[in-house]
């Protein structure tokens, strides 16, 4: 049911978007303060991160937290075929890294390389501290990819096994961009699609990727092998 306390926090999202973000950031930050410990075991990883800030907070709310080993697991289900997929000695683009949760996975799962593309800073030095503390082989990337992903590949030599692309809807635009890339070199999957976006399927088909597995009803997230 559409409330009038959610028509309000509408309103103000459209309408003051930055003073919006700074609210949530700020509330989530002290509540992170409050209810999290100073820093948290990522997945089956012995790997910690910062959580007392506004981004790890909001990961950690949506996951599963066990208090008592001050470790959390994001997306179970999802992460259970991801770690089957990815590969020792395997490279693995995180692209919509947020703080790293994929990225720290594919390291601790034996990636040679890991690179995480995000542009918001305030989630990327959360994976940043990670990353000089554990020296994990991971490239923090902090530009959005869009249409010239095919660009990265070709000036950096550095070629994908795996792909993982989370980036609010923007989807079809990062899989335009690397349509050379998985033409040539056929990483495996794993992207969120919608209604409109269903179209992907069929043109990732026609490059030779087969359907793993996809999950939820609404927005459905899928993994694709090539």
């Amino acid at each position: 049911m559409y409330t009038f306390k959610r028509r309000i926090k509408d309103f103000l999202k459209t309408r003051f978007p930055r003073a919006t973000r700074m609210y949530h950031h700020f509330t989530n930050t002290l509540k992170s303060c409050v209810e999290l410990p100073p820093r948290l075991f990522v997945d089956e990883t012995n790997i910690e991160i910062l959580a007392h800030n506004w981004a790890t907070y909001g990961l950690v709310s949506s996951s599963r937290f066990l208090r008592n080993e001050r470790r959390f697991y994001y997306e179970e289900d999802i992460i259970s075929h991801f770690k089957k997929m990815m590969r020792e000695g395997g490279v693995f683009f995180d692209i919509g890294a947020h703080i790293g949760y994929w990225s720290i996975l594919a390291a601790h799962r034996g990636a040679k390389k890991v690179v995480a593309f995000e542009p918001i800073y305030g989630l990327t030095r959360v994976l940043a501290r990670a990353k000089r503390e554990y020296g994990l082989p991971i490239e923090i990337v902090s530009r959005p990819v869009g249409e010239e992903g095919n660009e990265f590949v070709r000036r950096t030599g550095i070629v994908p096994t795996a792909m993982k692309i989370d980036v609010d809807g923007n989807e079809p635009a990062i899989i335009r961009g690397a349509m050379e890339t998985l033409r040539a070199h056929r990483p495996d999957l794993f992207f969120e699609i919608r209604e409109e976006t269903a179209y992907l399927l069929s043109d990732l088909n026609a490059l030779g990727y087969r359907e793993v597995k996809r999950f939820g009803s609404d927005n459905i997230f899928v993994i694709l092998s090539g």
